[in-house]
């Protein structure tokens, strides 16, 4: 029964990076004092693709790249490509979750945010995937259509 006394925090998925974890490439983490600030007033769901994956912490950074029509996400020192080993992972993670409200994902990471980094002479470089703005982090809400 819903109690108009007592309202339920929202649910949003955060990169893991922006709250505390540090399991960026080089082993740190991001504080940024806007996403501090809106964190108490959500229920977090952490997601490091990078780590989930498999990827150890440190590790040799990743690339986003447009390859002919294609994103593909590569080890630039190494040339392994992770494309679809990160697809999988977020198809399932994204099966896996509840009901979410929305995302706070780390701008310019090559397996949470939008902005695309530079590629190789011989790659096509990507600007962008989505209009959204990021400034140091994408805030991401989905509103839902279904009847309470």
């Amino acid at each position: 029964m819903y109690n108009k006394n007592k309202m339920e925090k929202p649910t949003v998925v955060i990169s893991a990076c922006l709250n505390g974890y540090f399991n960026r490439y080089n082993g740190g983490t991001v504080s940024d004092d806007q996403v501090n600030a809106l964190k108490p007033r959500f229920e977090l769901i952490n997601v490091c693709p990078e780590v989930e994956v498999g990827l150890g912490i440190p590790r040799k950074t990743l690339s986003l790249f447009r390859i002919g029509n294609r994103a593909q996400v590569i080890q630039k020192e190494t040339g392994l490509d992770l494309t679809e080993r990160l697809r999988e992972f977020s198809e399932k993670k994204i099966a896996s979750l509840p009901e979410v409200d929305g995302f706070i994902l780390k701008a310019k990471s090559p397996s949470c945010g939008v902005k695309i980094s530079k590629g190789p002479e011989s790659w096509e470089r990507m600007t962008e995937f989505s209009p959204l703005p990021c400034v140091g982090f994408c805030l991401i809400f989905l509103w839902s259509t279904k009847a309470a």
